[in-house]
């Protein structure tokens, strides 16, 4: 049963900008859509994919032996669930107050 409320981490809000803009799609695609921005493998994106359908952010339907995916949440429901953590200046490079890219992110434990 999926969570009422759930933050998207960076690496899920990546995917579902890729689902909306694919939809309907299956991971392979995700993957070759991500990989020059991200170099995950297809069982990278496969597993966070199967984690936002727990999680309720995506659909999945089994078609034989593919499974195809659908956003489960609009583009405003997500937005106001991203989790961005904070960066400093020089991680952010010269536009301070714009997005960062993914392989610039630092990992925050705790």
């Amino acid at each position: 049963m999926p969570k009422s409320r759930t933050d998207l981490t960076e690496a899920e809000w990546a995917i579902i900008k890729a689902v909306w803009d694919a939809e309907p799609c299956t991971a392979p695609d995700i993957r070759e859509k991500l990989h020059r921005q991200t170099s995950w493998t297809y069982s990278t994106v496969r597993t966070l994919m199967d984690r936002m359908v727990v999680k309720g952010l995506l659909a999945a339907e089994k078609v034989r032996n593919l499974t195809i995916y659908r956003s489960a949440v609009t583009r405003e429901q997500a937005q106001r669930r991203i989790v961005l953590r904070p960066q400093t200046r020089l991680q952010r490079g010269p536009n301070p107050d714009g997005p960062v890219p993914l392989g610039h992110r630092q990992l925050v434990s705790g």
